[in-house]
């Protein structure tokens, strides 16, 4: 009979198994983290033998800012001051009061203000102009002048860009403007201030932040309801409709959105980067990833007491660490993957003009936001926050496409009626007149659909469901131009229609 080893030897048998594990563990660790960094490089690499810029400098390289006249453009949008009527109750410009119906409001004599339940009238726009004359007028100006980069300090996700709010509220002021002397009929100094509007979008051409980008298209936006304003103006001609072209020509939208994209994605490596290697609070990110997420519920301490302190320490001790250490070179080789798939997708859909090519990214991207996702797994965490983040960009950029060339079309159409007397049967007919070819739908690739409807006609996009619905607009009060079925270019509301919203509107005595 063997004899049972004495306890000072049981203490170090046990103590080398426990030594030999904690070896193996680190062992195993040590060559897993070597092994993510290796292939973070790696791809690294091969992004930049792609000609992929992976940093900011890289990004702005190309940007030329000497001469740059953008400090003195953003001052000059800071210096408007805060009128009666302009901004929060200026003329709303594309306002939908029915299905398919816009208010054109350069014909109202008033329009309610739904922030102070009050109606306004020209008169408290044009002593708002006036209190501004002269600051609008220098804005016009260098508006002109090419080089107005607004200088960046690059500070990853603390950059500060205090110019975008600037410049959104000075398109809102030259909207005012333009809404103005089209009520007056000042047709000249309307398309000159619709004109400044686009301008305002070119120093946000070459910013490579998402956020600018996004902001470009909100100014694009108010400089296409303006073109919508103008083409129902009485008085409109064809010298104006062929400036008010040109304007739309210039805009452009998918480039610098990817640039955008790029952009934020310099941003979330260098997140990853500074949340690895400092002090920052993963807890708190991680609580902003998910609040009130349902894995919560089966976690394996809920139901017992103080489970959620207990999930915070393991948490806490365990898998922060664990990430910070290892997991979060997996994870920012995955968000560059990620987001390379996203590019990727988003130069084949500019090649065919087509949002159809990136159906199938989307559907990829909420399959792996989903409960059962890839995203979902806490070693990729942090690239489910950024692609939530940038995964719908791609759509702001085609639909601004598509109202752009929605507008050129209606433009051409306006143009075509003055010149025949008539609207076309069909949209080439525009061609090579008014148009060099007939705008594309960027939802599916194809032409524009286009009716004939007595003395109007009906002008339209297949909309967010790919799907041509007959150019069927939003049927849902509050009426949006795209939420509907399709995306319908709006006619002018009936008198019928006016009077039913005046009514609804109009503060009762």
């Amino acid at each position: 009979m063997v004899p049972a080893p004495s306890k000072p030897r049981r203490i170090r048998l046990y103590s080398g198994l426990v030594i030999s594990l904690i070896a193996l563990i680190t062992g195993w660790f040590l060559v897993a983290r070597h092994r993510a960094q290796a292939a973070l490089l790696k791809y690294e690499q091969q992004l930049r033998a792609k000609g992929e810029k992976l940093s900011f400098p890289e990004l702005m390289a190309s940007v030329s800012l000497p001469e740059s006249r953008g400090v003195e453009l953003f001052h000059l949008c800071g210096a408007l001051q805060q009128g009666t009527a302009v901004t929060l109750d200026a003329p709303p410009i594309g306002k939908m009061i029915a299905p398919g119906k816009v208010l054109v409001i350069a014909r109202e004599k008033e329009w309610f203000s739904v922030n102070q339940r009050k109606i306004f009238a020209w008169g408290q726009v044009e002593t708002d102009l006036k209190l501004n004359a002269d600051s609008l007028q220098k804005l016009r100006e260098i508006l002109k002048y090419r080089a107005l980069q607004f200088p960046l300090n690059y500070r990853g996700p603390k950059t500060l860009l205090p110019h975008l709010a600037k410049f959104k509220q000075a398109a809102e002021w030259l909207s005012a403007s333009a809404a103005c002397n089209m009520h007056s009929g000042h047709l000249d100094a309307a398309v000159d201030d619709v004109e400044s509007v686009a301008l305002l979008c070119r120093p946000l051409d070459t910013e490579p932040f998402l956020i600018s980008q996004l902001v470009r298209v909100a100014v694009s936006s108010i400089a296409f309801n303006l073109c919508h304003e103008m083409i129902e103006c009485e008085g409109i001609n064809d010298r104006h409709l062929v400036r008010l072209h040109h304007i739309c020509d210039e805009l452009q939208f998918v480039d610098p959105m990817i640039l955008g994209l790029k952009g934020d994605r310099t941003m979330y490596r260098d997140s990853i980067r500074d949340a690895r290697s400092t002090g920052v609070d993963l807890a708190a990110l991680l609580a902003n990833y998910a609040p009130g997420d349902s894995q919560a519920d089966s976690f394996a301490f809920c139901g017992t007491p103080y489970h959620d302190d207990i999930y915070g320490a393991i948490r806490s001790a365990i898998i922060l660490p664990c990430w910070r250490s290892l997991f979060s070179y997996r994870d920012e080789r995955h968000a560059l993957e990620e987001v390379q798939t996203l590019l990727d997708n988003f130069h084949s859909a500019k090649f065919h003009r087509s949002m159809l090519t990136m159906d199938r990214f989307e559907n990829a991207l909420e399959n792996k936001s989903g409960s059962d996702g890839a995203f979902r797994s806490w070693d990729y965490w942090l690239t489910g926050m950024f692609m939530r983040a940038l995964g719908k960009a791609h759509v702001r950029a085609f639909r601004a496409e598509t109202q752009r060339g929605m507008t050129i079309a209606a433009i051409a159409l306006k143009r075509y009626h003055l010149a025949h007397g008539k609207y076309p049967s069909r949209l080439d007919e525009l061609i090579p007149d008014f148009v060099r070819e007939v705008p594309v739908d960027w939802r599916d690739g194809q032409n524009l659909r286009y009716r004939q409807e007595r003395d109007t006609f009906v002008l339209w996009s297949v909309g967010d469901n790919g799907k041509d619905d007959g150019g069927t607009p939003d049927q849902t009060d509050p009426y949006s131009f795209f939420s509907g079925l399709d995306l319908v270019w709006p006619q002018p509301a009936t008198e019928d229609e006016l009077n039913a919203y005046r009514a609804k509107v109009k503060p009762k005595p």
